[in-house]
């Protein structure tokens, strides 16, 4: 008789059941949770139970309901022996209107505590019992991984530079300075090599740029696969990652680089992407595209440049990406160009990136901005 239920109502909206399960986890002895056809097709269930780590022995039979039928809800929760619990405790946040009405008028007759997450603030209210509704906090946090497991992601997590954070900052001082200017070419035909890393005589002036960025590479006379990721765009990645971390006070767990999520599409493909920095700050996701250049530059062979724009496929990708990520997440595209400079040519990008909501800091607030934790408004 001396045990805890947590009941759960599973919707779209997966990180409220997620929050609470957090919580309350050292107390809780059993899992029920409330779903409906739609949500057991999508996996959505599951995604919780497995961002949670929930054990087979804690769950109780899920009951799947028609999601806007008072009398079915009723029905399948009147076959549950409630009574074999001291305590049951509810999370109203999920499901349909219908399924919260239902389930609160039910779980409000049998004495259980009821509750509402308000999905700000790490806030939750108590509905019942009682006619004062309370408001308290959450003292729990979910991390990166989590939020992403939540959501049905499989997340793979890619090699870091280990590259001292120190050197990252100087060699951002080198960049907007201009020293890397005179290298275009020589980034350019470095990028080739991002997979498998090159010797340094490979490529003219290569051994000319690490002098002059003052770069120490591990293995004389050639350049890792890191290494070259590092110096082709990964570097920025790592110095705005340290920096949100540092002003943040962020563990490990809640800010990554690199991570690559995969998720099945609606044509079952299994759908690879890349975030560049991704990190959680009460309860929600924030995700950072770092661009040193929106202009991508190819050599070609006559020995000019041509340059292409990425800023449609880098909205492209942010967009489709955040709306997998539920109602909790801020995106935004940092990248070491001057907007105001291309303003015109990049009209249409700019009006869809406020249509997508995605907010796009460029060089001109990055260094002049003395905390990133102002630039993504934290």
């Amino acid at each position: 008789m001396n045990k805890t239920l947590l009941v759960s109502l599973v919707s779209d909206q997966t990180i409220p059941n997620v929050q609470l399960i957090n919580e309350l986890k050292a107390t809780v002895d059993h899992y029920l949770f409330i779903s409906t056809k739609g949500m057991e097709q999508k996996g959505v269930r599951n995604w919780i139970i497995e961002a949670c780590d929930l054990q087979t022995e804690k769950l109780l039979p899920f009951v799947e309901v028609q999601q806007f039928s008072f009398d079915d809800i009723e029905k399948k929760l009147d076959m549950i022996d409630f009574d074999e619990y001291q305590k049951v405790i509810v999370n109203l946040t999920g499901g349909t209107k219908v399924m919260t009405l239902a389930s609160f008028d039910y779980f409000k007759e049998i004495g259980a505590d009821i509750y509402y997450l308000t999905g700000s603030d790490d806030g939750l209210i108590k509905l019942a019992p009682g006619r004062k509704k309370r408001s308290e906090k959450l003292n729990s946090k979910i991390d990166v991984v989590q939020y992403l497991k939540s959501y049905g992601f499989t997340i793979t997590e890619t090699t870091q530079s280990l590259i001292n954070p120190e050197y990252t900052e100087k060699l951002f001082n080198h960049f907007v300075e201009g020293v890397l200017i005179p290298f275009k070419e020589v980034l350019s035909s470095l990028r080739k090599f991002r997979k498998k890393g090159v010797k340094i005589n490979k490529i003219d002036q290569l051994d000319s740029l690490l002098t002059a960025i003052e770069f120490q590479n591990s293995i004389s006379g050639q350049l890792t696969e890191i290494e070259t990721k590092y110096l082709t765009g990964e570097w920025f990645e790592e110095y705005v990652a340290h920096k949100l971390q540092v002003e943040l006070e962020l563990s490990n767990n809640e800010i990554k680089t690199g991570l690559v999520i995969t998720k099945t599409n609606k044509n079952g493909d299994m759908v690879p992407n890349e975030m560049d920095v991704v990190f959680t700050w009460k309860n929600k996701i924030y995700t950072i595209e770092c661009k040193t250049s929106i202009f991508n530059e190819e050599l070609l062979p006559d020995g000019r440049i041509k340059s292409k724009s990425i800023l449609g496929e880098t909205l492209y990708k942010s967009d489709s990406l955040r709306q997998g990520f539920g109602l909790y997440v801020s995106t935004f595209i940092f990248v070491l160009d001057n907007i105001d400079e291309h303003k015109v040519s990049l009209k249409n990008h700019l009006e869809r990136a406020e249509l997508f909501n995605i907010k796009i800091i460029d060089k001109s607030y990055i260094i002049k901005t003395l905390k990133f934790r102002d630039l993504i408004n934290i």
